[in-house]
């Protein structure tokens, strides 16, 4: 008796029932019917998955994609910055080479003994009005000689290094040169004026003066030689009533920008 009440009897009990009720279903054929219902359970919980999944796959592949697009957009932008720095050094290396064919070919023509010097530094807003050259007293610079551009005098020496040396520009107003009229031989006063730019001064009243006359220099300061261009009248400022005749010189130089000049030795 005290068998049956045993833990394995139990057991015994619950397998054997567990087999009957197995075969019993196997018999009637509902065991294959619960398998593929098993089998069969989860599909619905993947459809799901899948049709949460695929929006998620999709917008992290698109945000991705524009981030992608984002990087490629920028080093795109950069390579175009950098292309045009190179544009623009390449248009400026043209104009330099350029400009510094046409200086090379007027010292060629010259019959004055020119020095090339290269503009180091330039006052950009015209205060100053005068420029450091990379040129000095070794090459023969020394203060009160010409300085020229393009066939046109800018100015003159006022101090000399041993490699470098400053000119003063004919704007400003504590430059004075020996001119004359090329027409008629008039002699005057060049000097600088910051309302003006270049004047001609000092002519007599009575001189034959008109608008596009030719201004030269004079020669009278030996290191300044004669007939070096100047620039042509523009406008008369003096009026009848005054003690000497004055105009208005228009040079076709812009002093501001000035890169290559020659000093007359």
């Amino acid at each position: 008796m005290k068998f049956i009440y045993s833990r394995a009897f139990l057991i015994f009990v619950v397998v054997l029932v567990l087999t009957i009720v197995f075969l019993f279903l196997q018999n009637k054929g509902y065991v294959d019917r619960i398998r593929t219902a098993i089998m069969q359970a989860p599909r619905p919980i993947a459809q799901a998955t899948q049709v949460v999944a695929v929006p998620v796959k999709s917008f992290f592949g698109a945000l991705f994609g524009i981030r992608g697009i984002l990087s490629e957009n920028t080093q795109l932008k950069d390579q175009l910055y950098r292309m045009q720095e190179d544009l623009v050094l390449l248009d400026q290396y043209a104009r330099e080479n350029e400009l510094l064919k046409q200086e090379l070919g007027f010292k060629n023509k010259s019959a004055n003994l020119l020095e090339s010097c290269t503009v180091l530094a330039l006052d950009p807003e015209g205060l100053t009005d005068a420029m450091v050259l990379n040129c000095g007293e070794e090459v023969g610079i020394r203060p009160g000689q010409a300085v020229i551009s393009q066939n046109h005098l800018v100015g003159k020496i006022v101090y000399s290094g041993n490699k470098t040396s400053t000119a003063m520009l004919l704007t400003n107003p504590q430059v004075d040169i020996d001119a004359r009229v090329s027409k008629t031989g008039e002699v005057g006063l060049i000097t600088g004026s910051f309302n003006s730019g270049i004047i001609i001064d000092r002519l007599s009243q009575t001189a034959p003066l008109e608008r596009e006359d030719v201004i030269v220099t004079a020669g009278i300061n030996s290191l300044v030689p004669r007939n070096i261009i100047i620039g042509q009248v523009g406008e008369i400022l003096s009026t009848p009533t005054d003690l000497f005749k004055k105009a208005a010189i228009v040079s076709p130089i812009e002093f501001n920008s000035l890169q290559y000049v020659f000093v007359v030795k």
